[in-house]
């Protein structure tokens, strides 16, 4: 009865709500009011937000500005479990960074997300 169940497809009302569930468990976001779009991350943001202050710790990066691009694609970052993550995640773990005043992150309207900059700020 469950294989029954389960061998059928979801329709896009009930595809849209599993991925509002993970909106809501930190594990996703919608890249498009459309909702034809959907960002899924392994870890929250703030788990990767605490990743990415570690490394800037552990690398001396505390009190100088880098670039977004700077934290997923430098030869620095290989191995972190962010290196290569979407800019729109490291974005978001950055806002978290900011929101704890770990991280001053800098907006530029009309920028490419890659070019942001961002200080991280000492604890």
């Amino acid at each position: 009865m469950i294989s029954n169940m389960l061998s059928g497809s979801l329709n896009k009302t009930e595809i849209e709500s599993v991925l509002d569930h993970l909106i809501t468990t930190d594990h996703g976001e919608w890249l498009d009011d459309q909702k034809s779009q959907f960002l899924v991350s392994w870890e929250t943001a703030q788990e990767t937000a605490n990743s990415i202050y570690k490394w800037a710790q552990k690398t001396g990066k505390i009190g100088d500005v880098y670039t977004v691009y700077d934290i997923y694609a430098e030869d620095d970052s290989v191995g972190e479990n962010f290196y290569g993550l979407h800019p729109r995640c490291i974005v978001k773990a950055l806002t978290r960074l900011q929101d704890g005043n770990r991280a001053k992150v800098s907006r530029e309207e009309g920028k490419p997300l890659d070019e942001w900059g961002v200080k991280f700020l000492e604890e």
